[in-house]
């Protein structure tokens, strides 16, 4: 990890946020940015911001100032949940609260160099846990 950002208690749901960190996971740096910028989606102008913040601190490193950047690691965690004062009907002539939901985001930048060794160990693992699940004779996977 060469770089680190932390930004929290965004106003975007969890959920919302997921969908669009699910589209840069482990693309590089501008690719990543790239496709931000022509997503139509509210939380992409946050994803945007951390992960410039991110690449940023990496650069203010003296072995980040050359290297290319992908984003090893991005999750969003769900901050406090703020219920509103009003109500809105539910089943039952009941009343429920309004949720504004509020998350964490969290992104993390590394040297691309590192990432070929990692993708290679995962690979690794594959073969020895045996693999793809239609790949395995025991498995029921491929016939039909």
């Amino acid at each position: 990890m060469l770089g680190r950002s932390v930004t929290k208690y965004l106003k975007v749901s969890p959920r919302k946020m997921r969908l669009v960190i699910d589209t840069v996971r482990s693309l590089e740096v501008e690719s990543a940015l790239g496709v931000l910028q022509n997503l139509n989606k509210g939380a992409g102008l946050s994803v945007q911001k951390a992960i410039r913040s991110a690449v940023e601190s990496a650069r203010r490193k003296p072995e980040g100032k050359t290297v290319q950047l992908y984003i090893s690691r991005i999750m969003a965690d769900e901050g406090p949940t703020r219920t509103a004062r009003r109500f809105r009907p539910a089943s039952m002539g009941r009343g429920v609260r309004i949720r504004k939901r509020q998350s964490h985001l969290l992104v993390e930048v590394d040297a691309a160099s590192t990432r070929q060794p990692q993708l290679a160990r995962i690979n690794a693992n594959k073969s020895v846990m045996g693999g793809e699940k239609a790949n395995r004779p025991d498995s029921k996977a491929g016939q039909r």
